[in-house]
Formats: structure tokens, C-alpha cells, sequence
């Protein structure tokens, strides 16, 4: 059962749930994980990612995920 209607429910707010955050790089929440972080110009490039990552799991509902959810003659099931 949700404790919201699937409309009010984000996948940004699944994935904290079940994962916590999940950066695309290490290096990201920890930039002492890799001596070269302060000058290295792929961190931004994986910043940028985890930015519009973000912007698309906070704009993702349950709701839109079930009206694009086609059934065919298989039945699907999800596993939390």
C-alpha cells in the first residue's frame, strides 16, 4: 500500500528510499576519494550528469510510470 496517491510519490523520492544517494561517480559527495577531484575536468562533466539525473527522477511520478506501463501477455512484477 502507498502512504500517497502515486501522483504525490517521485522516483527521486523511491530511489532515497530504498538506495539513499547514489552518485554517479564517487568522487561526487567525496571529492578526497580521488587525488586528482580539485582539477580534474571529468568531475564536472559526471556533476552535470547527477544534476539532470536528479532533475529527472524528481519529475518522474509513480503515477506517469504506471500510464506508461504496457501490459502484454506476459504479467510483469516488480520487486522492491
Amino acid at each position: 500500500m502507498l502512504a500517497k496517491p502515486p501522483s504525490q510519490i517521485t522516483m527521486a523520492q523511491v530511489m532515497q528510499a530504498l538506495e539513499g544517494y547514489v552518485p554517479p561517480m564517487e568522487c561526487l559527495p567525496n571529492p578526497d576519494f580521488c587525488k586528482l577531484s580539485p582539477g580534474c575536468a571529468l568531475r564536472g562533466v559526471w556533476q552535470k550528469i547527477d544534476e539532470m539525473t536528479q532533475v529527472i527522477l524528481t519529475s518522474t511520478t509513480i503515477e506517469e510510470l504506471a500510464q506508461q506501463h504496457q501490459t502484454g501477455t506476459m504479467e510483469t512484477m516488480y520487486y522492491i
